[in-house]
């Protein structure tokens, strides 16, 4: 069974599901499954528990917006031959098998 970055098969289907279908229009699709990202919806919870989020990474911090925005920016640059996969950018956390 194909499973998605975080080991969910759900999610891998859906994108595998929506690239069949879409792909004989010339519609590419991909996924890209984050880990925590540093943005304003961490603002209220607490210094341990944002520490604890950056630990739960491999790289052992919180991700940042732009290295998300840098992701779509590569499938805009290099992604004419992508389509049907979910691309974790998410520090490690998937590697260390935190699902």
């Amino acid at each position: 069974m194909a499973r998605d970055a975080r080991g969910d098969p759900r999610h891998a289907a859906l994108t595998r599901q929506a690239a069949f279908e879409y792909a004989g229009r010339n519609v590419l699709i991909n996924a890209i499954a984050p880990g925590t990202i540093d943005t304003p919806i961490l603002a209220d919870i607490t210094p341990e528990m944002k520490q604890a989020n950056a630990d739960a990474h491999l790289i052992r911090r919180l991700g940042r917006p732009e290295e998300i925005a840098s992701m779509v920016a590569y499938f805009f640059r290099e992604g004419a031959f992508l389509t049907g996969l979910t691309y974790p950018v998410d520090g490690g956390w998937s590697v260390k098998g935190n699902f």
